[in-house]
């Protein structure tokens, strides 16, 4: 029993709980929850689930927008200063002062604009026999298209040789100068 004014001691509180039938207390203040099912946690408020939708929504939107480079966006005739390319679907074409090549698959470009394409660089000018054709060098074409500018670099392989950079832009007029 309890007299107001007066507090319980540990030892009288238990003596109290055991003639009261309570359950015993847990550390911190709380009863034991017996065969108490675990729920997950609902949302806090509505303000927690608008800035959830409205992160969503900004996640959706950066992702949607970041990726704005068709990949056929190099389609077309570029020139430049010693360097000519005309671009479509299927292929690519390439002058240069002192040589040309092409390419035999389409000209693609990825997310940043960036592309790769293998094809053949043939070297110009100088004496050559009538009939004798020039010989072809296995190259990789590689650059950027950034709007109407391109970037081009040619790896000329089994000569471990780079030409290029080239700057090019697109429908502007050539700029070649060709080698005897």
């Amino acid at each position: 029993m309890r007299v107001p004014g007066r507090s319980v001691s540990g030892c009288d509180a238990g003596r109290l709980r055991e003639r009261s039938g309570l359950p015993e207390s847990r550390p911190g203040g709380g009863r034991e929850r017996r065969h108490a099912p675990e729920r997950p946690a609902a949302p806090r408020t509505a303000m927690h689930r608008l800035a959830a939708w409205g992160a969503l929504g900004a996640a959706l939107l950066v992702t949607a927008c970041s990726n704005p480079v068709d990949p056929l966006d190099a389609v077309g005739e570029w020139n430049g200063e010693g360097a000519h390319a005309v671009i479509d679907a299927s292929s690519a074409r390439f002058e240069f002062d002192c040589a040309h090549g092409r390419s035999d698959v389409p000209l693609l470009l990825d997310g940043d604009g960036r592309f790769r394409v293998d094809g053949v660089w043939v070297p110009e000018g100088g004496p050559v026999g009538e009939g004798t054709p020039r010989e072809e060098f296995a190259t990789v074409y590689h650059g950027r298209v950034d709007g109407d500018t391109m970037t081009l670099a040619v790896d000329i392989l089994p000569l471990d040789v780079t030409a290029g950079p080239y700057t090019l832009q697109r429908g502007s007029a050539p700029f070649l100068r060709k080698c005897l």
